[in-house]
């Protein structure tokens, strides 16, 4: 929970929107969405720096895409 909390401030704090939620394998899925500099920073967070009490073994990123709208309002922990 408390990787969920720095996350999610993180993204209010850079502005990008999304998911993202603990999965049964101890791992983290998510979408993000933004402008190009908030996105790229929330990337590189997610993939070097995290919570201060996580662990990063392997980050994976799928293909980025480009939509002319935001599928989302915010950015929401999914319980």
């Amino acid at each position: 929970i408390l990787t969920q909390q720095y996350t999610l401030r993180r993204a209010q704090k850079l502005g990008v929107r999304g998911w993202c939620m603990n999965t049964s394998q101890n791992t983290v899925k998510g979408e993000i969405e933004g402008h190009q500099h908030p996105f790229e920073a929330m990337r590189l967070w997610l993939k070097h720096t995290g919570s201060p009490t996580s662990r990063i073994d392997k980050c994976i990123f799928s293909e980025i895409q480009e939509h002319s709208e935001y599928t989302y309002v915010s950015f929401n922990i999914v319980m």
